[in-house]
């Protein structure tokens, strides 16, 4: 009797630490049992701050991504469609800033990440809707430009870069900072 009820204790444990190890979390392939009809199930619990974190960033990240876009391709028109590739940027920018401003989520970093995206989106909108509406779309709209206002193209275009090159980095340095405090990798 006292046999009986050792052997059912060993049993009874033996199963308990079976099902401990394989719910542990490993991947299933620290021991074969033998028995080829037990399925090996692994669980993963899914982080609701660091998936929401996951979204801020690339919904960030794709409004950046379009954002500069835009402004590559206003850059890149001709006397044809600028003025459609300016009115295009500008709405766009406008529904970006929106954006941003509701955005949010429950991670780290989120202000300084929203707030660099932002400062760039409204330098953007600010340059754009300024001295390039105002003096490099009449000098693109011309079917042939003097060497007069190809230098005035020439500056204006390397102190936008300038500018807007702060301003990435800016971007880019919060979204590592925001990256690392909430756990999530870039690519």
């Amino acid at each position: 009797m006292i046999a009986r009820q050792i052997k059912n204790s060993i049993g009874f444990t033996a199963t308990i630490v079976l099902c401990i190890s394989c719910g542990s979390g490993g991947t299933g392939d620290e021991g074969d049992s033998g028995d080829s009809t037990q399925l090996d199930v692994t669980e993963f619990e899914m982080d609701s701050n660091r998936l929401s974190a996951v979204d801020f960033n690339n919904s960030l990240t794709g409004i950046f991504n379009s954002s500069t876009e835009s402004v590559s391709t206003l850059f890149a028109s001709g006397p044809d469609n600028v003025d459609a590739n300016l009115e295009n940027s500008l709405f766009e920018m406008q529904i970006d800033v929106a954006k941003v401003e509701a955005m949010g989520c429950d991670g780290g970093g989120v202000d300084s990440f929203k707030t660099a995206v932002f400062e760039l989106l409204v330098f953007y909108t600010t340059e754009l809707g300024g001295s390039f509406e105002n003096e490099i779309a009449p000098i693109l709209k011309m079917t042939k430009i003097d060497k007069a206002n190809q230098k005035k193209l020439d500056a204006y275009d390397l102190e936008f870069a300038s500018d807007e090159k702060i301003l990435v980095d800016r971007v880019m340095a919060v979204q590592t900072e925001f990256a690392t405090l909430n756990n999530i990798k870039l690519q």
